[in-house]
């Protein structure tokens, strides 16, 4: 099945790229998880932690753009979302859900 997820993230630091360290507090459960699939994508938990923030800032901004063009033009109409969720079913793309 066909995930809805950009391929163009990088899944590794590139060789000599520029980070700042932050902290951050993760409740428990949330920890252990952002750990099993940093293991499981091969990833060190900073590097996973990285990538997973890139991801859900890009989704933040396409969001962002939404309500944009919502505000200058209106809502977009009831029957254009529906095919746009028919056209994702179709070719198996599930909708991730906050």
């Amino acid at each position: 099945m066909q995930e809805a997820i950009r391929t163009d993230v990088p899944t590794r630091y590139a060789a000599g790229m520029a980070g700042r360290k932050v902290s951050m507090v993760l409740d428990e459960e949330t920890l252990r998880r952002a750990r099993e699939m940093a293991e499981y994508a091969g990833l060190s938990l900073s590097a996973w932690l990285a990538r997973a923030t890139r991801y859900h800032v890009q989704i933040e901004e396409g969001l962002r753009e939404v309500d944009r063009y919502e505000a200058e033009f209106g809502p977009i109409p009831e029957d254009a979302l529906r095919e746009a969720d028919e056209w994702l079913d179709q070719r198996g793309i599930r909708r991730l859900h906050p």
